[in-house]
C-alpha cells in the first residue's frame, strides 16, 4: 500500500519501518539504573493506589511530542519539580510519540 498517494495522508512525508522489539532491546539494553527506576515507580504507584502512601499521583503530558530535544527539556523541568514535591506527589510523565491523530491534522 502506498499511503503517500492517499489523499487522507496529505501531511505524511515518508514512512519509516520500525525496528523489532528484540532489535530495540539489543540497541538500547536495560541497565540496572533504569530497571531500579521503573521498579521504584511501580512500587510507589501501587502504594498510592492501595492507600499505604499519603502521596498523590500527578500524571502529566504533553499529549504527544514531535521533537526529542524539547521532550528531554520538558522531562528535565519535571524532574526538577519532582525534587521539590516528592514528599507529597509522584509525578509521572505520560507522552505519546507522534501519535497518529496529531499527524493528520487534528
Amino acid at each position: 500500500m502506498d499511503c503517500l498517494n492517499n489523499n487522507n495522508d496529505i501531511n505524511v512525508e515518508k514512512i519509516t519501518e520500525l525496528i523489532t522489539p528484540n532489535d530495540l532491546i539489543s540497541k538500547l539494553p536495560l541497565n540496572s539504573k533504569i530497571e531500579n527506576t521503573v521498579r521504584n515507580y511501580r512500587t510507589e504507584i501501587k502504594r498510592i493506589l492501595n492507600k499505604t502512601s499519603n502521596k498523590k499521583i500527578l500524571i502529566v503530558g504533553p499529549c504527544s511530542i514531535h521533537n526529542v530535544s524539547e521532550a528531554k527539556e520538558y522531562a528535565n523541568m519535571l524532574n526538577e519539580l519532582k525534587k521539590k514535591v516528592e514528599d507529597k506527589l509522584l509525578i509521572v510523565m505520560r507522552v505519546y510519540f507522534e501519535k497518529p491523530r496529531t499527524t493528520i491534522g487534528w
